[in-house]
């Protein structure tokens, strides 16, 4: 299934070892493709994602769409490990 909405006005992708205290990918740096995201990461900050316990992202989309929109996921070793072989064979 996919998710179809107008463009949002903002959104945002973050990460965090903490999960009120996360670091922002700025939102020129995050496009919705199709029904996932492409997040561009810095080398430092790709290697903060791999040790992050949390991953969040927010949607501010327009009420009639359903309005603000949020996803926390708890990283879990496996998640790390996959982010690990993302980041190695540049998938």
């Amino acid at each position: 299934s996919s998710i179809s909405f107008l463009a949002p006005a903002s959104f945002g992708f973050y990460f965090s070892k903490d999960i009120d205290d996360y670091e922002d990918i700025p939102a020129s740096k995050v496009e919705v493709f199709g029904s996932s995201l492409r997040v561009e990461l810095k080398p430092d900050q790709a290697l903060k994602l791999q040790r992050a316990e949390y991953i969040r992202t927010q949607f501010d989309i327009s009420p009639a769409d359903g309005g603000e929109q949020t996803f926390k996921l708890e990283l879990n070793e496996d998640d790390r490990r996959y982010l690990e072989a993302a980041f190695k064979l540049c998938i």
